[in-house]
């Protein structure tokens, strides 16, 4: 059984896996599993598109300007 792993660990894990595939069946699965991630969520997909067009046109809102906002919304552990 494998330990507990957290998400750095279980990426790079998966992105040394991926690299031994030989198969070229295998990856074109691999790829539209994550293509279809996508595809699922089109509203996450549309507010990433979004997103990057607002950081290309320089419509950004600093951090700390964000963390102002919302810091009610949050309440801080440590």
């Amino acid at each position: 059984m494998k330990t507990v792993m957290n998400i750095e660990t279980i990426k790079i894990d998966l992105m040394q896996r991926l690299l031994t595939i030989d198969s070229e069946d295998i990856l074109l699965e691999i790829e539209k599993i994550l293509d279809r991630d996508l595809e699922m969520n089109p509203g996450l997909s549309a507010s990433i598109k979004e997103g990057l067009e607002n950081i290309e046109k320089g419509e950004t809102i600093p951090h700390e300007e964000v963390r102002k906002l919302y810091d009610k919304w949050f309440v801080s552990y440590g």
